[in-house]
């Protein structure tokens, strides 16, 4: 009998690996090769599981990931990064898809807003 949380069970983790696999997939051009797309993965911090639940997620991904077509690298592809880090990623990944970043005045680049219950979270570039 399985006591892990529904979010740390495996077949949770793999269904939603799969998913952001075929999503993955279905942003590259036909004319692309996978295995030539890095993949990198970056988890919020685990701290608040138990040692084996995150022995659980971070296996279960590695294995996931290892079996994509995309070119995924253990030691270099998945880790944990801090909420602010994490922010700053979306902003550059946001950038980087709208194209032109390293041609763009600061005005010109995206502005991320993110709310939880108490604050209003910004993320945009200063000159």
């Amino acid at each position: 009998h399985n006591f892990l949380p529904l979010h740390v069970r495996q077949e949770s983790i793999e269904a939603k690996c799969d998913e952001i696999l075929n999503l993955c997939s279905s942003l590259v051009p036909f004319a692309s090769h996978k295995n030539n797309i890095p993949l990198l993965f970056g988890l919020p911090e685990l701290t608040g599981l138990e040692k084996e639940d995150q022995k659980t997620v971070v296996t279960t991904l590695d294995s996931c990931l290892s079996n994509s077509d995309f070119d995924y690298n253990k030691d270099g592809s998945l880790g944990i990064i801090s909420p602010n880090r994490q922010i700053v990623m979306q902003w550059f990944a946001i950038s980087l898809l709208n194209g032109r970043l390293p041609y763009l005045k600061p005005s010109e680049t995206p502005v991320i807003a993110e709310t939880d219950d108490t604050d209003l979270y910004l993320t945009f570039a200063v000159s």
